[in-house]
C-alpha cells in the first residue's frame, strides 16, 4: 500500500492508497466529491479523500463514516 505524506499537520499524517488502477471504480472524496483512491482514518473515520482536500481542509472538516454514507446515499437518491 502507498502512502503520501501532507503538510497539513492539523489533518493527516498520511493518506492510504486502497491498490486500485486507472480505470478501476473508485469512491468520491468525503469533501469534494472527485473519484479517488486515497483514503484516511479507520473505523468510523475511514473516509474516502483526495490529496487536494486533505492539503486545504482540517480533520474537523471531515465527516464520520456514517456521516459520508448519508451524504452520499441523499445525493445518489436523485438519480434513481
Amino acid at each position: 500500500m502507498t502512502t503520501i505524506q501532507t503538510s497539513n499537520e492539523d489533518l493527516l499524517a498520511s493518506l492510504e492508497h486502497d491498490g486500485s488502477k486507472s480505470g478501476d471504480i473508485q469512491e468520491r472524496c468525503c469533501l469534494c466529491r472527485v473519484h479517488t483512491p486515497w483514503w484516511h482514518g479507520h473505523g468510523a473515520e475511514n473516509v474516502a479523500l483526495c490529496p487536494t482536500c486533505a492539503l486545504t481542509h482540517t480533520k474537523s472538516d471531515l465527516p464520520t463514516k456514517d456521516e459520508w454514507f448519508a451524504k452520499e446515499r441523499a445525493l445518489t437518491k436523485s438519480f434513481y
